[in-house]
Order: C-alpha cells, then structure tokens, then sequence
C-alpha cells in the first residue's frame, strides 16, 4: 500500500463505515484494513468518519487484532479525542 497517503483536516473524507457493508471485508481482510486505515486516517480523530468506533467495535472481535500495535493506536488514539 506504498501509494496511500495521509489524510489533512483540508482534504474530505466521505467514507461512511456502516458495519453491515463492512464486516465481510474486516473479516476476510483484517490485517490489510487495519494497514490502510494507519495510512490514511488523519493525525487528529475528531476528523475520522462518523461511526467509527463501531468500525473500532468489529476490529476488537478479531483475535489477532487484540494484540497488534497499530489497533491499541488507534484505540488510543479515539479514546483520547475529547
């Protein structure tokens, strides 16, 4: 994923995380959405889409993602946003 980059506060983000339509691809494809999402969500989580703590919610019941680093980041990070 060397072309993704990193969302700013300038740049909109109108991706809707809606569980139904993404569970089968968090499932199939966990390591590689957790990847994408390090690379392009923005620095600052008050920008991250609506709904994504329910996007935080489905990562959590995947077992390997329970002890990946760059899921307790982002984590961390959503848990601090306020």
């Amino acid at each position: 994923m060397p072309l993704l980059v990193r969302l700013t506060q300038e740049q909109n983000f109108h991706f809707h995380f809606q569980e139904e339509n993404l569970r089968p691809v968090v499932v199939e494809h966990s390591e590689q959405f957790l990847e994408m999402l390090c690379r392009v969500l923005p620095e600052e989580p008050d920008l991250w889409p609506y709904g994504f703590d329910t996007t935080l919610e489905l990562l959590r019941t995947i077992p390997s993602m329970r002890s990946d680093p760059r899921f307790e980041s982002l984590l961390q990070k959503w848990n601090c946003r306020w």
